[in-house]
Formats: C-alpha cells, structure tokens, sequence
C-alpha cells in the first residue's frame, strides 16, 4: 500500500475536463492483491484518456490504502484529485499499468512520464549544504560534521564526504543517499531542453514515477515499470536511462527496497532583471544556441569540425532559440560533407544521436539518426561532459583556490566573537555571510549548528534554495508545504535477447486496457446548455421492435430490415410420397389438375396399383424436399433472431440514452440552482454508497470541471447559548478532526446542498460552528448552555467523572475528537407531540441518549394510565376454559397464537396439562362428554372425550357412535381407559354407517399444522395414548 503523492499548496495548470464517474463498489471491499497477481488482471495503458476515466477510482483507492496502511507509519494525506488531474493532463507522454481484480475492483495503478521541472535554476546537487536540510531526523545525514557542542571548523560542504551514520539517532533507520553526489553528477550532465514559462525543461535520460497506488501489487508495478523502461527502444523523446521520482516518508523505504536512492536538488537564485532583455547573460550550464556558439567554438576544433563563424548570420538567426528556453550546454555544428547522416556526427563528437535529435525536434522535426543531411544544414550537438570541464561548466563558478572554511558555531555565540577568533574584521564576515543569512548583525545571537563562512569571503556564495516538484517559475517559495524527498533508479538497459523475467514470472499475462465496467454514469457539464443537447434525428417509418418486455419504439428510433422469408418456404413441403405422385400426375395428365372427386379416385386407384419399390422413391423424394425445407426454415429463424437481437441492442441504448439525458436533465435543474458547493453543508443521497455514518458533510474543496467533492463530516456537539441570539436553543455542529481519517471523496451527484449558517466566521474550519437550518428541531433554552470553547478548561477537568453517553459514534469511542463542552440536552421530545418544534430530527450524538428523570416524572403524571385487558388463548376461550387459565396459557404469548396452546389440541382434546390442572376458587366439576355418561362411561373417560368440549357436543364424540355402539379403538385405548361392557338394553345395532364415522387417529394427525407435529407437548390426546 504505497503512495507517491507531492506537497500540497500548488495551483493546478491544467485544462477543463469533463467529469468524472463514480465507481459502483466500495473500497473496503476490495480484497489484497496477491504477490503472484493470481485472481488479479493485469492491463497496460498508453493512452492518457484511459487514466482520465478512472480517476475517481484513482483517488478513492488512496484513500482506502492510507486506511489500511499500518499505525505505526508516519500519517500523511494520501493523493489529491487536483494533481492526479494535473499531473494527466500535463504529463507527456503518459503511459503505465493497472491491476484490477477478476471482478473489475481496481487494486492498483502506475503511471510514467519524462521527467520535466519547470525551474530554470534546477540543478541536481547532492553536495550542497541545502540539499538534505530539510529532511527528517530520521534520514538526515547530517550537513554538519560538528557534534553538539559545535565551535568546529570543517571544510566546504561540496569537498567532503559525509557519514550518515554518524549523525542518525539511536535505533533509527539508515537511509540510503547519495553520499559522494556522483549520481546526481550523472544526472546533471544528461541533455534537457524546453520553456519554464511553457511545457517546461524536459530531461528525455530520465523517466519519472508521477502516480503510484496499489493495494498489495505496488512491488509488482514498480518492478514491471523498471523492466518495460530498459527494454524500451530509445527515441528522440525518450531515451531513459534513469528513474525518478518524489517519495513521501511512507513509502522511502518501499522504495530503497527496490534499489532508489535519495539525490539531492537545489534552485538558484537568479536576477529577473538579467535573465531578460538584451544584456541577458546566459551562464555556460543554461546556455541557448547562440551564446553557446560564440562561447564554445574553440572547444569544437579538437573534434576536426568548422565552427559557425560571423560570416553567416542568417544561419545562426535560422536555428535561433528563444532567449526563455533552458538547455544544457551544447555548439551548433554545421554539416560539411553532404549527405553526411546524425549517426556519423554523433560518432565524430562520442555523443548519442538520440541527443544531437532531441536537441534539434523543434528545429527538424522529421529528423532520424540515418536521415542525409544536406551541406551547410546546422545542428546543436550537446557538449560532452569530461572531468577537466565539469568544473567550469559548473553555473560559470570558478573554483576558489583554497576550499572555503566554516566555522560551526556554538549556541549563543556571536559574529563579533568568531570574527576576533580567527583575526577578521566584523564587517567582512557579516557582509560575507548575510546573502545567506539576511537577518546577521554582529551581536546576533547564533543558534548552536549554525554554519559561518570564514575564508574567501570575497567571493559570493549562490543563493539556493530545496527544491520542491511540480512548482512553477511563479511559485517563488514553498506555500505551506517541504522540500521535496527526490529519489532515482539508475537502470541497466537490456536488449529484446534478454528474457522479460519480471512479467514471466506473474501468474497471469499483461493484456491490453480495456473500458472500466463498475462506474456509474458521470454527472453533465453545466457548461451545456439545454438547447444544445443533441436529439435523435427523425427518420421515415421504421419497423417496430416486436418482442416481449420492450416498450414500443418510437418514431426517431430506426431499425434494420427485417429479413425476407425465402421462395421455398412459401411453399408447404410434401407430408408423404403420396402427395409428391399427386403432383407428378397432375403435371403428367393437366386434366387431373382440377380437384374433382372422379380425379382423386383415379390418383388414388393409380398409386394403390404402384409397386412397393416406386413407392420408396415417391417417399424418399417427400423426405429429402422435408430435410430441405427444414435446412432453409433453420437459417431463415437464425437470421430472425439476429435480427432480433440488434434490434433489442438499438433498444436498449436508446434507452440507456433516455435515461442519461434524464439524469442530465435533473443535475442540470439542480446545478442552476447551486452554482457552487464549496464552503457549503450538504447531506447525500440514499443511494451513496458511502457515507452512511453521518448525516451531514462540509464541502472542503469542490471541483466544478470533474464535479467532484472533497467532504469532512459534522457532529453534533450540544446547542447554542443565549449569546447566539437567533440560533439559541439550536443544535450546534462541527467538523470531525481530520485525524480520524473520516473524510469522504464523492461525485457532486451525490451532494444535496442544505441551507446553513457559519457563525463564527473563522478562517480555520475546525473552529466554525453552524447551525443547520434542515427542518424543524427542538429547541433546548437552558441558561448554563454555554460556548464550548468559552468553558474549554472546566469540561476538561469534569469530564472523568462525567459519565459516558449510551449510544456515541465510532469516532467517539477511541477518544474525543474535540472538547465536548456546556451542559448537553439529551432530552426529547412526547413521541406524539403536535408542536413541529419538537419533531427533531435524528443525529449523529443525539439519536439515542436517555431522558433526564425529570422528564421521566412528569410525563408520567400527565399521561392518562388506562388499564389494558390481558391477553387470553383463543383456543381455552373456544372449549369453555376459565379465564385464569386462558391468561396463563402459553396460546396468550408470543407471535404463534393459539397453536402454542398446552391445554388443549386443535381438535379441542385437552392434554396432560389440563388433567393436572386445579382451577382455585371453583368447586364445580369439570364437563364431562353427555354421550359417554348415557352408556356409562367413567367419568375421567367423560371428562376428557372431545365431546365434553366446543360447541360440537356430543356428536364430537370419539367412544360411542350416535346409535350407542362402542367404537373399537384398541390402538390408542389403555389398560386404565378401557371400558366395560355397556348394559344389554342400551345396546343397538352393529352397524355403523359411513356419515356418522369420525376422524380417526392417522386422519387426526393429517390435519395438525406443521408447527404442532414438530412439538411434543402439542400433540392431540390420541397421540398422548400411545404407551
């Protein structure tokens, strides 16, 4: 989870975009990449545009890496939107790599460019004395060779060799630098040309990292960037030879693990004065054509080449640069021999022909190392960088003949004293050292480690300053950011022989970029007018698109044809060989033609005559004219349904296209209304997919070109006082502290501004307060309601006592995101109040906290208390059971109703439970089935027939039919409920018919819902029998 992101504070130099869609998933959803990229796709990307897509995608993924990036690292803001489009729009060329899963998440990005500043004074310098000034304790290495006590005197910064170990802190990690500055001479010398003021100084030897986020696959994009680089083939443009790029302190050591070292950059100083008009004087290192020319003639004779002399003018005018273009130091060179190529120039001066075309790409553009030049042609050929002239191409500096000495100073000591130590006049050693610090005077008290110039204090020193990427010639200082941690890859250049081990060794292929398929449809310009949206051209009559589950199309909507039903389906093929004679005869005998009855009979007494072999052929030719038939009848509905296909195609984008012009419509309705949402409050959609945790949200930076919106969520904290006249009583809301990670990056699609009031006016939005005006609230007027940053130091000292809210957000619970302050409400309002002041929205703190026992006390004396009648089983309430016992029924609890009843069955049969039961207070005894008791039954038997209960009576009963006859039953009877022999003269007939039987005890179990026959302690009493 590595980013490479710059200081923040530039201003954008980028074109109008459009805007920029919304992914349709959620970062946090997005699984880690593997280390071999299996379930992962990788896609190469050459083309700008493709990157300007997924931007959006882009930026969230920043996001969601800071998130998961571990605690223990160095916090810092991930990448913005403003310089992701910066840094595409600007950027030439632009190519790279992206990682998604096999579902279409994005997991990781890369994108390369050449490298390009836009400083004319840029210089790589890893020797100066600024160069890792700026860097932090943990890899600074140490500019100064004094201990702590100073009071030392060492030589020149840029003649001494540094030991980074020795100044780090203990258990520190030790950086890898360029300690002897021989990359960054390496550097220097490579060939840059271009306009500061307009595409900037390109450095063609070296490529630049501009983007980088990754969700466990940034090792494998930087490797796979640094192998593609040294395989790529050398042009006029892009001829690499270097890596370079900006690394924040997250990622400096993923970086040093792949081989990157830290390499030092400075900007000089220089006088705009001089730098333009006619007496410009252009130093050797920034040279153009024409002072490069007259100043290095001479060196060009040791190379046998002729030289621009005065004599032709108008040849030096024809190559002129502009006097704004920064070069490296280079000579014209005229062309002598005709037909003479770039490659054998570049052979005779031990340069590299894809410089000498670089060089001259403005003045020559179809240029090639092979093309024949013609004589008198002139050509600016770079001026080899050797050791004996490094030195005095070095910004035109002489070098002094002694190293200079500083003096280390201690703390408190002053010019006046160091001066008197080494025997120098106070005036000189100020004036010496005051272009570099501007404020000394000779009592100025020095901090300890302060360095002094004390030797060649004659000469003036250059003025530099850190340098800082992606800074513009108008940018003069750094606004509110650091020097940038400039780091580079020196690659080892490979030809095609040499196997691609990096990609080969990745589970899956590198494949071709292909459209993103989870984003949302990004929101319309504003810039659009209604009147110039584009409308379907109106055509003739097109047919109709026939098909289920499609509207009809409408008239504009043109359709392909439809494809003609062939000749020989016109025609119904021949059922049998009978049908193919038929015809034959009728073609043979025109008389037969007409269907006469007399014709058919004759046909027919014809083919009944024929022999078995002829009627095989008549029944082979049938089968053979069906076999076609059916051929021409498949490719005939194989093109119907093509058809049909492109048909239903048109309709869907037609649709597809309605609807976008729908969506356009509404934000176009909604972005007249709101011109702008920076510095507002909004509130999102219900079908954002983020941002759920809160309800309101602060617009911090808004784009209007990519609408797109940068929001930090607000908390209710308490309500206003009686000092806000018009919001007292009011809820009172601020921002999340930034440092809980909360904010959000949205499409403004998503945003619904709301109407609110900044109270406090502050510049710092931490500090502001508002009162959002979203519906009715209730209003909570107490006296001791205070400012909460008026009581800071009271609600300090009693929040440890205070005790902590039932429900707070998340952000809440790990620790206070600022200093919740006065007596906070958490009253609410009858939930069937009348009054609209008192209908209060939920929010973020208040939701859920309880009432006060105040509140509590009274509403319980103003609410009326009615008694409610207790809930009772249905079923005991249908057989006659007491109202006791229907209460404590389980049938009169929970969501199953009558089926959980324990006393009786659903066919009204009472259970163990009831036989057990004493209902108090009652003597009379329970009712026993009358049916049973008229042919002697005992009573316990009477009393739990089913006929002793219901409305049903006696014919419910289950032990004597209607006629008096017992119902054999021996499968359920037991030894205790067995009857007697019932007397002879209530005996009756035998027989029982069919309309006076009952259910018996497997139809009985039919009919039980499927809930009861899962519990035992619900089945019928016949089931209870079974012993």
């Amino acid at each position: 989870m590595e980013i490479n992101h710059p200081i923040p504070g530039w201003n954008a130099h980028r074109h109008a975009s459009s805007p920029i869609a919304q992914p349709k998933y959620r970062f946090q959803d997005v699984p880690k990449c593997r280390k071999s990229l299996e379930g992962s796709v990788i896609q190469e990307v050459t083309t700008r545009e493709a990157f300007k897509e997924i931007m959006g995608e882009m930026v969230l993924l920043c996001n969601e890496a800071m998130k998961r990036s571990r605690a223990g690292r160095t916090a810092s803001k991930p990448l913005s939107l403003e310089y992701i489009a910066d840094r595409l729009d600007v950027d030439d060329p632009c190519f790279g790599y992206i990682i998604r899963s096999e579902e279409g998440h994005l997991q990781g990005f890369i994108t390369v460019t050449t490298f390009t500043n836009w400083q004319k004074n840029f210089k790589w310098d890893s020797l100066n004395e600024v160069s890792f000034y700026y860097d932090d304790d943990a890899h600074h290495l140490g500019n100064h060779s004094s201990g702590g006590d100073g009071g030392q005197v060492e030589a020149s910064p840029g003649r001494k060799k540094r030991m980074s170990h020795k100044t780090l802190k203990k258990g520190s990690q030790k950086r890898i630098v360029d300690e002897d500055g021989s990359l960054a001479k390496e550097l220097q010398k490579t060939v840059r040309l271009g306009d500061p003021y307009n595409e900037g100084i390109v450095w063609p030897r070296i490529a630049e990292i501009s983007l980088l986020g990754a969700l466990g696959c940034g090792k494998a994009l930087v490797e796979l960037v640094i192998e593609q680089l040294e395989f790529q083939r050398a042009s006029g443009t892009a001829n690499y030879d270097f890596v370079a790029l900006q690394a924040t302190d997250n990622s400096i050591p993923f970086y040093e693990s792949r081989g990157f070292v830290r390499v030092g950059a400075v900007t000089y100083e220089s006088n705009d004065e001089e730098m333009t008009g006619e007496n410009r004087s252009v130093s050797p290192a920034f040279s153009t054509d024409s002072t490069a020319s007259e100043t290095n003639s001479s060196s060009s004779s040791s190379a046998a080449a002729e030289a621009v002399t005065p004599k032709c003018p108008e040849k030096v005018e024809a190559i002129a640069m502009s006097q704004t273009i920064v070069s490296s130091p280079h000579f014209v060179h005229e062309v002598v021999k005709p037909g003479q190529t770039p490659t054998e120039i570049a052979k005779l001066f031990k340069v590299s022909v894809w410089d000498i075309i670089f060089l001259n790409k403005d003045i020559y553009k179809d240029l090639r190392p092979t093309s024949r030049l013609i004589k008198g042609t002139l050509l600016n050929v770079p001026e080899p960088m050797d050791e004996d002239n490094e030195a005095a191409n070095d910004y035109g500096s002489k070098a002094p003949d002694s190293p200079t000495k500083w003096y280390v100073a201690k703390e408190n000591d002053t010019p006046r004293q160091i001066a008197k130590r080494f025997g120098l006049a106070c005036n000189t050693l100020v004036s010496a050292n005051r272009r570099r610090l501007p404020e000394l005077q000779a009592t100025s008290r020095l901090k300890a480690g302060t360095r002094l110039k004390v030797s060649n204090l004659n000469q003036q020193d250059e003025i530099c300053q850190p340098y800082c990427h992606w800074s513009f010639p108008e940018d003069t200082a750094v606004e509110g950011g650091e020097p940038s941690y400039m780091m580079v890859y020196k690659l080892d250049r490979k030809t095609a022989r040499n196997p691609r081990t990096v990609r080969n060794s990745f589970a899956v292929p590198v494949s071709q970029h292909s459209p993103p398929r989870l984003l949302f449809p990004p929101p319309p310009k504003t810039t659009v007018k209604s009147s110039s949206i584009e409308e379907v051209p109106k055509t003739g009559s097109p047919r109709q698109l026939v098909s289920r589950g499609h509207k009809p199309a409408p008239a504009s909507l043109k359709f392909p044809k439809q494809p003609s039903r062939p000749a020989e389906l016109k025609k119904t093929p021949p059922e049998s060989g009978q049908d193919v004679y038929w015809d034959h005869q009728k073609e043979l005998h025109p008389e037969l033609a007409k269907p006469t009855p007399e014709n058919e009979k004759i046909i027919k007494d014809r083919w009944s005559r024929l022999g078995g072999y002829k009627k095989e052929k008549y029944h082979a030719i049938a089968a053979e004219a069906r076999k076609i038939y059916d051929q021409v009848e498949k490719d005939y509905m194989a093109e119907v349904t093509q058809w049909k296909k492109v048909c239903k195609k048109i309709q869907d984008e037609y649709e597809q296209n309605e609807e976008q012009k729908q969506a356009e419509a509404a934000a176009k309705q909604m972005a007249e209304r709101q011109s702008t949402l920076y510095n507002k409050v909004v509130k999102l959609r219900d079908d954002a997919l983020e941002g759920k945790e809160f309800q309101y949200w602060f617009v911090l930076t808004y784009i209007p070109d990519l609408k797109w919106c940068h929001l930090a969520p607000m908390f209710q904290d308490g309500h206003f006082g009686s000092d806000r006249k018009k919001a007292y009583g009011r809820p009172r809301y601020r921002l999340v502290d930034e440092k809980y990670g909360k904010e959000l990056d949205i499409s403004s699609a998503y945003c619904i501004p709301v109407r609110s009031r900044a109270l406090k006016r502050t510049v710092d939005a931490d500090k502001e307060e508002w009162d959002i005006q979203d519906g009715p609230v209730k209003l909570v007027k107490e006296e001791s309601d205070t400012d909460a940053m008026d009581t800071l130091s009271v609600s300090t000292a009693l929040s440890s006592s205070k005790k902590r809210l039932t429900k707070q957000p998340k952000f809440r619970a790990r620790s206070a995101i600022k200093p919740i302050t006065g007596k906070i409400s958490v009253g609410s309002a009858l939930r069937h109040s009348q009054d609209p002041l008192k209908r209060t929205r939920s929010s973020p703190v208040g939701a859920s906290r309880k009432r006060s026992y105040d509140e509590v006390a009274v509403e319980e004396v103003h609410t009326p208390m009615k008694e409610r009648n207790r809930r009772r089983c249905m079923r005991c309430v249908d057989f006659g059971a007491p109202h006791s016992q229907a209460v404590s029924c389980l049938g009169a609890k929970g969501r199953f109703g009558r089926d959980a009843c324990e006393y009786y069955d659903a066919s009204g049969a009472p259970t163990d439970k009831l036989s057990k039961l004493t209902v108090p207070g009652s003597g009379r005894k329970p009712r026993r089935c009358c049916r049973c008791i008229e042919f002697g039954a005992p009573d316990e038997q009477a009393s739990r027939c089913p006929g002793a209960k219901g409305r049903f009576g006696r014919s419910a009963c289950t032990f004597f039919s209607a006629s008096g006859d017992r119902i054999v039953r021996s499968d359920i009877e037991s030894e205790d409920f067995r009857l007697t022999e019932p007397p002879v003269k209530r005996q009756r007939t035998q027989s029982i018919t069919a309309a006076t039987t009952f259910p018996t005890d497997k139809e009985v179990d039919v009919l039980m819902t499927p809930s009861r026959k899962a519990n035992p302690s619900h089945r019928p009493i016949v089931s209870d029998r079974r012993q």
